[in-house]
């Protein structure tokens, strides 16, 4: 399975907001900001059974997630990918989740009830797209890398 480039990881394994994009109701993308992380090599985040991200996953489990440096705004990492929906009944991966991000289940404000995990599966692109600076165009840190599912020599992500 492709995994995230070691010259991006940081970004999901460090506390930043990220864009989580899904395809609404109407077909047009819904963008929210969000937390996630790397757990491993793939990416997970918690939802609300009650929020509209995850009605449209049950509906299209097509997502893309985006992440900017802070550091540098012109470093960036993009996933897309099919959401896997599991239950999260006794809230370890929300209470894992909310650890990296400085905070626990009891200042938590969001719901804890009907949580569940989403997991970004089988990445259909997850890249670090060319930077273009006023007059030149450079690479970020790393190279565009692109997964073309069953194609050999796919370069991990």
């Amino acid at each position: 399975m492709p995994v995230i480039s070691p010259s991006h990881r940081d970004l999901l394994e460090t506390p930043h907001t990220v864009a989580f994009a899904t395809v609404g109701t109407d077909g047009q993308p819904q963008v929210t900001a969000i937390w996630a992380m790397l757990d491993g090599d793939v990416v997970r985040t918690s939802l609300y059974k009650g929020r509209q991200k995850y009605k449209n996953l049950l509906a299209h489990p097509r997502v893309t997630l985006f992440v900017i440096d802070p550091e540098n705004p012109f470093r960036t990492l993009e996933v897309r990918a099919t959401a896997e929906i599991t239950d999260d009944p006794g809230l370890e991966f929300l209470q894992r989740l909310l650890h990296m991000y400085g905070s626990d289940l009891e200042t938590f404000t969001g719901p804890t009830e009907e949580r569940v995990v989403i997991t970004l599966n089988r990445p259909a692109r997850a890249r670090s797209p060319r930077v273009c600076v006023p007059g030149r165009t450079t690479r970020s840190t790393a190279p565009a890398a692109r997964i073309s599912p069953g194609r050999s020599g796919s370069e991990d992500l």
